[in-house]
Formats: structure tokens, sequence, C-alpha cells
């Protein structure tokens, strides 16, 4: 997973190496210093200060006797800068750290980190492979390194033609329809506010989207905790451990394809992750098959992909989730373009799930980006993004489609870091109809997840549900779609990705003709189907203004919507 935070926090390392969230979460920080009293921040610092762990250099005795006192007042300095993200006086400080002691491991480190936030990647290469010459047995340079050295490929090197890997000779070209649905993150955290409506609520979690799900023949969600009866092994902020009869929720609600890879499955150490394994074979059976991917075996190879063939569906799907960590392959990692290949070579489709990027942030840095495209040219057809808890930009790259993150989905949290960013916490549905190997078409469905905080647009007012995902119509589906164009006019990088409007949702131009009007009139009545179950199901808007509004739209408004200004959308 992509460094989510501009500093490291020894609170956060767990028994899990590098899979730990590698950043003191956002909440923690987001206090800018001249809104404090002297008073105040101090007391926020040491707070902070206090519960950390031994910073870089204490994990070595005879580091830290042979640094002076006056360099490590340095580092001190840096390290209390990097917690209020100000990095380039944090570097100021390190390097003067690094002019009394050349060879100070903490300093250099930290440095690294700062070139990251910084994006300069050549910089944190040489700065970490000092590292690992002055201690080769660093345990998480390699594993960063490896991801800098990506990072540093894909943003240095000259655009050129892409050479995607060869598609598999047998490809089914046509005359087979598969429609797959995905969301975001999903969770529910034993021992978090809100557990008891969780429990009462079960399936009907998801019953504003059930005949969504229902109408499909896969339905991804990525699993955002090991389902198991332990507890928590690891020492970081925020563990996650799920009830294993949690899981039911999310089976009985059509759910039956799953990314395992994530910065929470191993909150419960390898044996955690491997009840979860254990519970998901126990649950899947010919009536209900469930596919699922993101863990490495423990002992032997991992293999190339998992093959998801949906029974009646002659398509073969090739399915990979990544993610940063023990037991899980990272997208840096150097075996993913061979396996890319591989599936390619041997499906019909590819789809890749990641967990990665920076918390609520709308649009991902240009790093990320490039990576994600490097997995399309590398042979996926569509990319999955999910872990900032917030939407952003969807992007048409080649022949490929790009979700760059889903944001949440039923997450049992009542978090108000995103309030420190500006974030919104709606979310989205995509939803892909395949015909053969082609994708034909991609519709993007809004909704809203926040938990603890109701949504007001003029005299009318969303109520929040917890955990429950509500599906978006009239002003507010129109807010949302219009920011989430906003979102991906700004992905840095992209070549233009046109979407039109239709209703109350988006839909990414594939290059064809236009929808004709009998095909806006079947997308609008499949819309107030939808609708009219999710108002039966409970809760979400009248559908009656949406409809009114949608046939306006038959009658005289384009099928190619140039995306509107973002305004007027934050939550009240």
């Amino acid at each position: 997973m992509t460094r989510t935070a501009p500093f490291t926090d020894r609170s956060l390392a767990s028994t899990t190496g590098p899979t730990a969230a590698r950043a003191c979460p956002p909440s923690r920080l987001r206090f800018p210093a001249q809104s404090l009293s002297s008073f105040a921040l101090a007391a926020f610092l040491t707070l902070v200060l206090a519960g950390r762990p031994a910073l870089a250099d204490e994990t070595k005795g005879e580091q830290r006797d042979a640094v002076s006192a006056e360099a490590r007042a340095h580092f001190e300095a840096g390290f209390a800068l990097q917690k209020r993200q100000e990095t380039a006086k944090a570097l100021a400080r390190y390097e003067a750290a690094l002019a009394l002691e050349p060879n100070y491991v903490g300093a250099l480190y930290e440095i690294g980190w700062s070139f990251w936030m910084l994006e300069r990647w050549d910089d944190v290469v040489r700065v970490w492979k000092r590292v690992l010459e002055l201690q080769p047995d660093h345990p998480e340079i390699p594993d960063y390194l490896s991801e800098a050295e990506l990072n540093l490929k894909l943003t240095s090197a000259p655009k050129a033609e892409t050479h995607r890997a060869a598609p598999s000779a047998t490809r089914v070209a046509s005359g087979e329809e598969l429609t797959l649905t995905f969301a975001g993150d999903v969770a529910y955290p034993e021992g978090w506010g809100g557990i008891g409506t969780i429990k009462a609520q079960g399936s009907a979690l998801f019953g504003q989207v059930r005949s969504i799900t229902s109408a499909a023949d896969l339905n991804f969600v990525n699993l955002e905790c090991p389902f198991t009866p332990r507890e928590a092994t690891v020492d970081k902020k925020y563990p996650i451990t799920c009830a294993p009869e949690r899981l039911d929720y999310i089976l009985d609600s059509g759910f039956n394809l799953f990314s395992l890879a994530n910065n929470h499955t191993m909150d419960a150490g390898r044996a955690g992750a491997d009840d979860t394994l254990r519970l998901m074979r126990a649950k899947t059976n010919e009536q209900r098959p469930l596919w699922w991917a993101g863990v490495n075996p423990a002992e032997g190879a991992t293999p190339p992909y998992d093959l998801v063939v949906v029974p009646g569906n002659k398509l073969r799907i090739g399915f990979i989730a990544l993610s940063n960590g023990r037991g899980m392959t990272s997208i840096a990692s150097k075996t993913v373009p061979e396996r890319l290949a591989v599936a390619a070579a041997e499906t019909d489709f590819v789809i890749v799930s990641v967990h990665s990027g920076r918390e609520y942030r709308h649009v991902p840095g240009k790093t990320r980006s490039a990576q994600f495209r490097s997995l399309i040219d590398a042979g996926a057809d569509l990319v999955i993004g999910h872990h900032p808890h917030v939407v952003q930009g969807v992007e048409r790259h080649g022949q490929g489609v790009i979700f760059h993150s889903l944001g949440n989905f039923s997450f049992g949290s009542k978090t108000r870091r995103h309030l420190d960013r500006g974030a919104r916490l709606y979310s989205m549905m995509g939803r892909v109809t395949l015909r053969g190997s082609t994708i034909a078409a991609v519709e993007l469905i809004p909704l809203y997840v926040n938990n603890s905080r109701p949504w007001t647009l003029g005299d009318r007012t969303l109520p929040s549900r917890h955990a429950a995902p509500q599906l978006l119509s009239g002003p507010f589906a129109e807010a949302a779609l219009d920011e989430l164009e906003a979102f991906t006019a700004a992905l840095p990088g992209a070549s233009p990705t046109s979407i039109s409007r239709v209703g109350d949702r988006s839909f990414i131009d594939l290059g064809g003709p236009p929808p004709s009007a009998e095909e806006r009139e079947l997308l609008l009545s499949q819309q107030a189907a939808e609708y009219q179950a999710a108002l039966d199901a409970g809760g979400g808007t009248r559908a009656a203004t949406e409809k009114e509004r949608a046939r306006a739209n038959v009658a005289g408004t384009p099928a190619n919507v140039v995306p509107r200004a973002a305004g007027g959308t934050r939550e009240d």
C-alpha cells in the first residue's frame, strides 16, 4: 500500500510488518497549529509523542549511543515537524542531523519518507539504498524500496507505445454476456460503536442495493477485516476483527467475489486470516459459489491468478487482488506483470483489485495513477481501487477501465476524519456489462455512506444510516455525480474520459454511438424499478421527483453530458 501520511508512527507498527498502516491516522493530526492555543498545541503534541514507541534510531542501542545529542535534537525536531505535515521544514532538520552524523540511520530512513511524500522517487531510492548499506537487515526498507523503484520507473520513463500482454487466443468474442457489480470496503469492527445496530439489521443493511446485486452474475466487495473469533494481535491505532457470523450478512445479499488483500486482514495474525479462509471454504457450494483472492498461501507458490467461472456462463475471469504486506502481493512486486501476462493469455477477462492510496483524498497522486495504468498495460481489463474511504475518478485507459477508488460501502465506523480534509462520504457501485471479452457498458451508481451525518440539499435532507449504503436519486444523485465527474477530470496524467448522464447514473463513453431514445427509456425504467425497491427496503428519497426529471432528459438532454463544476454538495 502506498504510504498514506508524511511520517512514520511506531505506535502503528504491527507483527505483520509493513502490512500495517505506516501512517498515523489523520484524526490524530489534522489540527492546524495556528488554530490551537500554545497550551492546547503543547498538550496535543505531548499526547501524540508520548503515545508512540521508540523513534527509528532507538531500535539499535549502539546507533543511539553513537549519535550526538545535537544531532538527535535535530532528528526529534524533524520528526515533530513531520507529524504536523511540514515536510520541507522536517527535511531541513534531518539534513542538519546528517551534517553532524552522516551515517545516522534514523534520519536517513525518515528523509526517505519525506521524499516519498514529495514524490521525489530518485531521492527515495538513493537514500534508502544508503540505509541498506548501513543496516542490511532493516525490516521495512526492502518492500518499500521496491515500490519506490517502480514509482521512479513509471514517472521518469518517456511515454511510449503500450505493449499490452497478448490476450488468450481462445477469448470469447461474443455470444456470452456477464454483469459484474463492485463496491468498496466492508467491515464490522468488534467493539466499535454501532455494532448493535449492525447486528439488528443483518443482511437488511444491503436492502437498498439488493435489486442491483440480484440481477448481476458477480458482485464484488473488499472484506476489510478477518472474520475470526480471535482478538486483534497487532499494535496499531485501529485494529479490526469481525465476528464470523457477520459474513452471512454479505453473502445473503448476493456478494460472491471478494478481495482479502488489505491492511486489516492480518490484524489477528496469520491465524485470523486462516480462520477467514476456512470460513469462506465452508460457505461456498454449488448453489452459492464464492471466489476470493489476496492472501497468499502459507506454504507453496502463489498462483498467477484465481479463476472465476460463473455456472452456466462460458466466460473465464482471471482475478488478482493486491495490497502491501506480509502474506500479500504488492502492486510493486516484480511478479505482477508476469502474473497479468499469464492471466491475459489464459482467460477471457482480467480483473485486478488494489487496496492502496492516501485516505480521504478524492484525487490520487500522479504516481499511484500511473501504477494503476501500468496494470492495464500489463494485461488487466478492469482495475478496482479501494482504501481511501472516499470516491475518486474513473478512467478509460486503452481498452481497459480504472476505478481509482470506490469509497466505503458498508463500514461500521463513525469517523469524522473526512471533515479534516473536506472529503465527502458518498460512494459508488460500478456495474460493468461484458459481451464476450469486450466491455459493453460501464455504469456509475451513486451512494451515500455517511454513518453519522445527514446530507441536506435545499429543502431536502437524506438521513444517515449506520453501515447501510443508500441509493441516491434526484438532486442528491446529481450532486454526487457532478463531483465524481470533476474528480475524474482532475486525475493526474489521464487522457480525457468522456462521461454521459442518463437519469441518475453516469456512463463511461466507450466509443460507440449514444443511446437511442428507446435505450434511454429502458435505462430509466430500470433505475425507477431499482429506486422503488430501495424505497420498499426503507429509507431513501422519493422516486417520483427524479423520474419526472429523468423523463425530461429523454425529451431534450443529449447523451454526452459535459462534466459540470462541483459545488454545493458538502454534507450538513
